[in-house]
C-alpha cells in the first residue's frame, strides 16, 4: 500500500544527487515500490518524469478492464460504481486492497496532482489517460524502443502457411477469439505463449497448435513463417510491440480496434476488426486484401527521450 522502506531508500539516494542536473524518471512502481517513492521525489523538489506503461495512475486494476465480464470497463475510477464493481482478476477482497492503494496514491501522495511531466507510449493510451490528468501536466509522446532485427529480410507472407498469435494466454488477450476463428475457418493457427487459459483452450480448440513459451529468437522464427500476426486483445493495450516486430519482416497484422496497436495499422500493412465476425472475415479474405509493404520505422528512443529531458529544463537550458 505504501512502502516505507522504498521511500527511505529513495530519499537516501536522492540526497547523493545534484538537484540542478538530475531528473528522476519513473517507470514501474505499483507492485513493489508503491506510490511512496513519489512522496520522496515531490518533497525533495527533483524534476520527475513518469512513463505511463499502464493505467494505474487512474484505474485501481491498471487496465480499465472488468476481468469478471471479460470486457472493457467504462466506469469512472474510484466512484461508487467502480468501488462496488467486482472487476479484479483475483477476487473482490483484492479489489478492496487495490482501492485502498489507489486512495493513498490519489489523496495522500497526490500523484496525479503533483506530477508535471508524463510520457505516453501511444496516441491511443494518450486519449485514454489525458482526461485523468490535471491541465498543467505536460504530456510527451515517446514510443517504446523496439528490438529491430539487424538481419531483417522482406518476406512474402502470402506463401506462408499459418496465422499466428504471440503473447500471454489469458482472457484479456483475446486468445480464444483467435482459436475460435481459425478453428471455424479450418485454417492453421499457432499460439506462442503460456498462461492461465492454456489448458482450457487446448481442450476446447484442439486443432490449434500450442507451442508454449519461446525465446525471442524462436518467436522471430514463428513470426517469419506466419501469413499474418493476429493481435486480438480485448483491453486497452498501452503500446504492444509484437505487431511492429512482425511488420519489420513485412508480415501483416490483424488487430483489435480497442488496442493501442491500432496506431500502427493502415490499409497497407494489416486490418482492424471490431468484433468476432470481422476477425473471421479478415482471416477468411486474407488473400484478397494482403499485398506487399515496406517497413520503415526507425528506433529513435534515446534521441526522443533525451529531447523530453531537455524540455524539462535541466541545467537551466531554455525550453
Amino acid at each position: 500500500l505504501y512502502n516505507l522502506k522504498a521511500k527511505k531508500e529513495m530519499t537516501k539516494m536522492l540526497s547523493t544527487l545534484d538537484f540542478n542536473s538530475t531528473i528522476v524518471h519513473v517507470h514501474g512502481w505499483t507492485k513493489c515500490l508503491s506510490s511512496s517513492v513519489f512522496s520522496s521525489i515531490f518533497k525533495s523538489g527533483f524534476r520527475c518524469l513518469l512513463t505511463m506503461h499502464d493505467y494505474f495512475t487512474a484505474c485501481p486494476n491498471g487496465g480499465y478492464f472488468n476481468f469478471k465480464k471479460n470486457a472493457i470497463c467504462t466506469l469512472k475510477p474510484m466512484r461508487i460504481c467502480c468501488i462496488c464493481s467486482n472487476c479484479d482478476s483475483r477476487n473482490y477482497f483484492f479489489k478492496i486492497y487495490r482501492l485502498i492503494r489507489q486512495f493513498i496514491q490519489n489523496n495522500v501522495v497526490k500523484l496525479r496532482k503533483k506530477i508535471k511531466d508524463v510520457v505516453v507510449l501511444s496516441h491511443f493510451s494518450e486519449n485514454v489517460l489525458r482526461k485523468t490528468l490535471y491541465p498543467w501536466t505536460r504530456i510527451h509522446f515517446v514510443a517504446n524502443p523496439i528490438d529491430l532485427d539487424p538481419k531483417v529480410s522482406k518476406i512474402n507472407a502470402k506463401k506462408n502457411k499459418y496465422f499466428l498469435f504471440v503473447g500471454r494466454v489469458t482472457k484479456e488477450k483475446g486468445v480464444e477469439l483467435f482459436a475460435r476463428a481459425v478453428s471455424e475457418l479450418n485454417v492453421k493457427g499457432i499460439v506462442v505463449g503460456s498462461g492461465s487459459d492454456l489448458v482450457y483452450l487446448k481442450n476446447k480448440y484442439p486443432n490449434v497448435e500450442y507451442v508454449g513459451w519461446k525465446s525471442s529468437d524462436e518467436v522471430k522464427k514463428y513470426i517469419k513463417g506466419a501469413k499474418a500476426l493476429v493481435f486480438p486483445s480485448l483491453w486497452y493495450e498501452v503500446a504492444p510491440l509484437t505487431p511492429l516486430e512482425a511488420m519489420q519482416y513485412s508480415i501483416p497484422c490483424i488487430v483489435s480496434n480497442c488496442s493501442a496497436a491500432r496506431d500502427y495499422i493502415d490499409s497497407s500493412n494489416g486490418r482492424l476488426f471490431e468484433d468476432y465476425d470481422e476477425l473471421v472475415e479478415c482471416i477468411a479474405k486474407f488473400d484478397k486484401w494482403y499485398h506487399d509493404f515496406d517497413f520503415n520505422m526507425k528506433d529513435n528512443y534515446v534521441k526522443n527521450i533525451c529531447e523530453v529531458y531537455r524540455k524539462m529544463n535541466v541545467d537551466g537550458a531554455d525550453e
